[in-house]
């Protein structure tokens, strides 16, 4: 008889996306997309450059932090439902009062970009979310 043998490498999903609820917010849910560790040292490398550095005379990698922050929040962070305007001041103080409370935030990923870079709690949320390997791993 034939044996079928898969290499680990074939089996391995490159991204997969999974909806997490957002806790102590009703209805609220985040749509990530979990990375291989390939994939993020591939985003690590686009905003990465080599500079020379004037005192040593040797070429250094820098990394652009804002442009991989841009690059990292596109590829994991892929849509949200149920983000009312009044759970703002949950994640970062906000300004409401021109809009309904209850009327929900349409995602973009500017306002993704924004909301990680300008709430701990969200961004926390979402690292502790994207390591959670249960999370891509379990049946929907």
């Amino acid at each position: 008889y034939k044996e079928n043998k898969m290499s680990l490498k074939n089996m391995i999903i490159q991204s997969k996306t999974a909806w997490i609820e957002y806790p102590g917010l009703k209805d609220f849910e985040v749509q990530l997309a979990y990375l291989t560790k390939d994939e993020l040292m591939k985003i690590k490398n686009k905003a990465t450059s080599n500079k020379l550095n004037r005192k040593t005379r040797q070429m250094e990698e820098e990394v652009d932090s804002d442009y991989f922050q841009q690059l990292y929040v596109e590829a994991v962070l892929k849509d949200w439902r149920g983000l009312k305007y009044k759970y703002l001041n949950h994640l970062v103080p906000s300004d409401i009062s021109g809009v309904e409370e209850e009327d929900e935030l349409p995602f973009t990923q500017e306002d993704a970009k924004i909301l990680m870079d300008n709430s701990v709690d969200f961004d926390g949320f979402i690292s502790a979310s994207l390591e959670d390997i249960e999370n891509f791993t379990r049946s929907s």
